[in-house]
C-alpha cells in the first residue's frame, strides 16, 4: 500500500494531474456515480479526490489505505464526516473556489432574461429576425432593483458585479452587517421593491 496513490472521482483538470504524477504520485480515475469503479480502483488509494458524486459511510472498510477524502466543492454535506473520523480519514473542502465563477452566471443569466437572449436566439435561427422586432427588445441592467437574499461571499461578488453596471442593491439576510455597495432592507421591503430577486 502506498501513501502515494490518489483516486480521482469525476473531471479533474490535466495540470492538476500533470503536477500530481510529477511529484511522484500515482493517479487513477473514475467516473463520477460509478460505485463499483471507484472501489475497485481506489482499493489502495491513501487520498480520493471528488466532486458531486457522495461518499457512502460504508465504503470506508473497503478502502483501508484511505488517509483523505479531499471535496472539490464547497460544504461537508456529500462526505459522512463523523465515520470519517472514526476510520482516521481527514476530511477537506475548497471553500470559495467557484464564488465568481457562480456569481459571473448569476449575473449572466440576469442579462438572458433582460435582454431575452433565447428569445432573440431562437429567433435568428429560425431566420424570423431580419430586422430587430419590438417584441425582442430587452431591458437594461443599469437602474434596475436587484434583490439579494442571503449575503455570503457569492452574493458579495454579485453585488459587486451588479454595481459595475449601475443596478441598485438592496440585501436580506439573517444576520444584518453592512453591504459593501447595496442597501440592507427587510425581507418584505426587499420583495415589494426587487426587479429581479437572487437566492443564495
Amino acid at each position: 500500500m502506498s501513501e502515494k496513490r490518489i483516486h480521482i472521482v469525476g473531471d479533474l483538470h490535466e495540470v492538476a494531474i500533470q503536477k500530481f504524477t510529477s511529484a511522484g504520485y500515482d493517479v487513477s480515475h473514475s467516473p463520477n456515480y460509478d460505485e463499483k469503479k471507484l472501489l475497485s480502483l481506489a482499493s489502495d488509494a491513501a487520498v480520493i479526490i471528488m466532486t458531486d458524486m457522495a461518499f457512502d459511510k460504508n465504503w470506508f472498510d473497503a478502502l483501508p489505505n484511505l488517509k483523505l477524502i479531499a471535496r472539490r466543492g464547497v460544504g461537508y454535506d456529500i462526505i459522512p464526516v463523523e465515520s470519517a473520523t472514526k476510520h482516521g480519514v481527514w476530511v477537506t473542502n475548497t471553500p470559495g473556489a467557484n464564488v465568481i465563477a457562480v456569481a459571473e452566471l448569476a449575473v449572466t443569466l440576469i442579462l438572458t432574461v433582460l435582454r431575452k437572449v433565447n428569445q432573440a436566439t431562437n429567433s435568428v435561427q429560425k431566420g424570423e429576425a431580419l430586422t430587430y422586432p419590438a417584441s425582442l427588445m430587452g431591458h437594461n441592467l443599469s437602474g434596475k432593483i436587484i434583490g439579494l437574499i442571503g449575503y455570503g461571499q457569492i452574493a458579495q461578488n454579485l453585488e459587486k458585479i451588479l454595481h459595475g453596471f449601475g443596478a441598485h442593491v438592496l440585501v436580506y439576510s439573517r444576520t444584518k452587517r453592512e453591504t459593501l455597495y447595496g442597501q440592507f432592507v427587510s425581507y418584505d421591503t426587499l420583495l415589494e421593491q426587487s426587479d429581479i430577486i437572487s437566492l443564495r
